[in-house]
């Protein structure tokens, strides 16, 4: 049934003679009232609300309860959505979404779009996109946390290292000197299950052995890794 489509038409009753007669007794069924309740009837998917690490070519999901004609896609850098970056109509449950900005919080919402009925848009879902030096390096999902060895080892000044999510997950990876002093951040996000490598970029560190260390909410790792300016 199509959401917001009204239905109009005659109610039959009998008669004393036992027939059956058409009155003039007119009746409209509205299947879904515009408006407000809409947005019952659609509802976001992912990806999911104040994920990290987002391709930059999103495809965003949300799942309907009922047919519609089209649904307009919005997406904004605020919450007021006073900045909308996109406007798109859909005739899907899905929507690709042309490249956007990296390292930036993005903000969308739907709503529903038929004929002689626009319904409100969904409370609003965020998320945000890779930022610079943190890239997806495989399709398939592994099967535990681990932190490899970085490569080159050692560096000047820059080199990589690899990370395995086997589930979404909150991780930090941090730079550590040999005092146990916190020298760098690396990575601080939620990131969906997936194979990921991070830039390290010690420019401004002087020469000598760090540690890299791994964290999540059930896991710790560190690696040693090897700085020559």
């Amino acid at each position: 049934m199509l959401c917001g489509r009204s239905v109009a038409g005659a109610y039959v009753t009998g008669s004393p003679q036992g027939r059956a007669e058409l009155v003039n007794i007119r009746y409209e069924l509205t299947i879904f009232h515009p408006g407000p309740d809409y947005a019952r009837e659609i509802t976001l998917s992912s990806p999911s609300n104040g994920l990290s690490n987002v391709s930059t070519t999103p495809v965003l999901k949300w799942n309907l309860s009922c047919e519609v004609e089209n649904i307009d896609l919005r997406i904004a850098r605020d919450p007021a959505f006073a900045e909308v970056v996109i406007l798109i109509p859909q005739d899907t449950n899905t929507g690709p979404v042309n490249i956007l900005s990296i390292n930036t919080t993005y903000f969308w919402q739907v709503r529903v779009r038929n004929t002689g009925s626009i319904g409100t848009y969904t409370p609003a879902w965020s998320f945000s996109t890779t930022p610079v030096g943190i890239s997806s390096i495989k399709s398939i999902l592994p099967e535990k946390f681990e932190l490899l060895q970085n490569y080159p080892n050692p560096f000047n000044p820059k080199t990589r290292i690899k990370f395995d999510v086997p589930k979404t997950s909150s991780v930090t990876i941090k730079i550590i000197d040999l005092s146990g002093k916190e020298v760098m951040t690396i990575v601080n996000s939620v990131f969906e299950a997936g194979s990921y490598e991070a830039l390290i970029d010690a420019a401004n560190l002087a020469s000598g052995t760090y540690f890299c260390r791994m964290e999540s909410a059930d896991f710790l790792k560190t690696r040693k890794i090897v700085l020559i300016k």
